[in-house]
């Protein structure tokens, strides 16, 4: 079973299997990390696969005046184990060791959120939930994001209509429908360069909810600003009802990433500005 409703972050999932790996180096060596709350990790940039980059066995390296590759290939060790359905593991020289998610993971960690993923793990955290809050109504500065917001949940009546999802699928703003996300091969068939772009701009965005303690990530205006330009691009090159037809399953698929979209921007604009999301404008 994948961990995907323990971890709604990728982040923070990588993070706890990082910190897994190091605990088990440490301990074989029989000395204590003294940073092990501050592993480095970060989201690389690449237009066809998610990945994570630690330059843990650097760091390690630096500070404990160890090797770096022996470092690494250790944590590699322990990495490709642990990582299962979720990521490979590679090196890359000097001791950089990047993670890549898996298609597998992915799709059921976007089928996570539709099933209502994200509210439940913000909430978990003590935050009054969406709901209970009081909310502003719409604000001119933030219109972008509540513009794409309406558009999404108009594309997802529009669904209905054309008979792509029916309204039995539909719960409290909730889908109750696995999606094919996956091909026959265990591939994502959101693999236009604009999909992937939008889900690994969804991904850096979720990462940045779970990690909201942390002051680098308060910026949610610019946070949710962020998705408007690779919404809008996904939308123009990516069409869903002119596919429906010859593509069902990438019409549902594509259907579904708007629907993450929208999940997300009502969290940034309810639970994070204080701003009322409206299903129309």
């Amino acid at each position: 079973m994948l961990p995907v409703s323990k971890y709604t972050s990728v982040k923070q999932l990588i993070y706890g299997q990082i910190e897994d790996a190091l605990s088990t180096y440490t301990y074989r060596q029989k000395w204590v990390c003294r940073f092990k709350e501050n592993i480095p990790l970060s989201q690389g940039r690449d237009d066809n696969e998610i990945l994570y980059i630690t330059g843990l066995a650097l760091k390690l390296g630096k500070s404990e005046n160890l090797r770096s590759p022996e470092v690494a290939e250790a944590l590699f060790s322990h990495l490709s184990v642990s990582g299962g359905d979720v990521f490979w593991v590679k090196i890359v020289p000097p001791g950089w060791i990047h993670l890549q998610i898996k298609d597998v993971f992915l799709a059921e960690w976007l089928q996570h959120l539709l099933r209502g993923g994200l509210k439940q793990q913000v909430s978990s955290r003590g935050q009054q939930s969406w709901e209970a809050q009081k909310l502003l109504p719409v604000d001119n500065g933030f219109f972008p994001m509540q513009y794409v917001y309406a558009r999404c949940c108009a594309l997802v009546r529009l669904s209905v209509n054309e008979g792509i999802i029916t309204p039995q699928n539909l719960k409290d703003g909730l889908l109750c429908l696995d999606l094919p996300w996956l091909d026959s091969q265990g591939t994502l068939r959101i693999r236009h360069p604009a999909e992937f772009s939008l889900l690994s701009q969804l991904v850096q965005t979720v990462d940045y909810l779970r990690f909201s303690h942390t002051p680098e990530f308060t910026k949610w205006e610019k946070t949710g600003m962020a998705i408007i330009p690779v919404f809008d691009a996904f939308w123009r090159q990516c069409r869903i009802f002119e596919v429906k037809s010859t593509a069902p399953q990438l019409a549902l698929a594509r259907l579904g990433l708007v629907m993450v979209t929208q999940v997300v921007l009502r969290c940034l604009l309810e639970e994070k500005l204080g701003i009322l999301a409206l299903e129309e404008l």
